[in-house]
């Protein structure tokens, strides 16, 4: 394509821009790669349900239950609503189930 045929240059930028994210990512990933932390699950948050947190680190479904004093089945509600519903800070909560984490 030469510079004179339309969209010629918007083309190479494009290009270039892509060209660009795509080594990007790929640096990011390998550095992740490398340093170990690729496979990490992120750390555990209060936007979380029990099922999530039972799920993402490993933590049978029975063992979220009673370190959260639940009987039944795991709601589905965030640890800061279920932590608000209690009158006690989410930290409180995600630190009783940090204890379970094998």
């Amino acid at each position: 394509m030469s510079e004179t045929e339309t969209g010629g240059a918007g083309l190479k930028l494009a290009f270039l821009l892509l060209l660009g994210l795509g080594l990007g990512l790929g640096a990011h990933a390998t550095w992740r790669l490398a340093t170990g932390t690729a496979f990490a699950p992120d750390p555990m948050a209060d936007w979380m349900t029990p099922a999530h947190v039972s799920a993402v680190f490993g933590i049978p479904p029975e063992r979220v239950a009673t370190a959260l004093g639940i009987t039944g089945a795991l709601p589905f509600t965030s640890l800061r609503d279920l932590a608000a519903e209690r009158g006690e800070s989410s930290d409180a909560l995600i630190a009783r189930l940090q204890a379970e984490v094998p």
